[in-house]
């Protein structure tokens, strides 16, 4: 269904606006594995991904993915170039089916400007973008690799909604060549790491998916890294 009433920052916007904005909008349906939008592109469109799963990433010349996280439904992309006209810093891609909605740079410009509680929604979306890319930055400058893997564990677990229980089963898990992605490293680390976790206890395989079996613990092996 071609509606924006799934994204966060368009809440705080009466229905009636929101509609208009639908209309101002341009829909398509993009494959997994597709770019949706490129790194370095200067298109300025904003995009507002309605159905399905995304991250952002760059491809080194070296051909080594780097991803900058995952972006699920009800979330948006591209609206920094949109505002300041730099090229896109990253591209995304699909994860699989998506269904996106992109706004041109002008019409989202005037949204701003005439909206003051869409730009406050705008500029909290923003700060808590920052806020998890630095938690990351911090992550890959002073954690060692399986910290980095339980770390990566602990936010697919929040993204559950139940990240203080146990048993938490993550259906969605990345294959272990994202994962690696996602914690700048490689396949057979994350391999070892979940290996281990296994081992120990804190996780199990299971028919639906990887299982989290003791997220305290989980957190207490991060937070005892971090303070090392």
């Amino acid at each position: 269904m071609k509606t924006l009433s799934s994204i966060r920052v368009f809440s705080v916007l009466p229905p009636e606006r929101v509609r208009e904005v639908e209309q101002m909008c341009e829909w398509r349906d993009v494959g997994p594995g597709q770019e949706i939008v490129g790194h370095l592109d200067t298109s300025r469109l904003v995009c507002f991904l309605v159905e399905g799963r995304a991250r952002s990433v760059i491809y080194a010349a070296s051909g080594t993915v780097v991803a900058f996280g995952e972006i699920n439904k009800g979330n948006m992309f591209g609206e920094i170039t949109a505002l300041d006209g730099a090229p896109r810093t990253v591209g995304v891609e699909a994860v699989d089916r998506c269904l996106v909605a992109s706004l041109d740079h002008k019409h989202f410009q005037e949204l701003v400007r005439r909206e003051p509680d869409f730009a406050m929604a705008l500029l909290r979306q923003i700060c808590a973008n920052i806020r998890a890319l630095t938690e990351r930055v911090i992550e890959f400058s002073t954690l060692p690799v399986n910290s980095r893997v339980q770390a990566e564990l602990l936010r697919l677990a929040e993204t559950t909604g139940q990240s203080k229980g146990a048993a938490i089963v993550l259906p969605d898990v990345p294959t272990h060549a994202d994962f690696a992605a996602r914690v700048s490293t490689h396949r057979e680390a994350v391999t070892r790491e979940l290996n281990r976790l296994v081992k120990v206890g804190v996780l199990a395989k299971s028919e639906e998916g990887l299982a989290i079996m003791d997220v305290s613990r989980l957190r207490s092996l991060v937070r005892q890294a971090s303070e090392a």
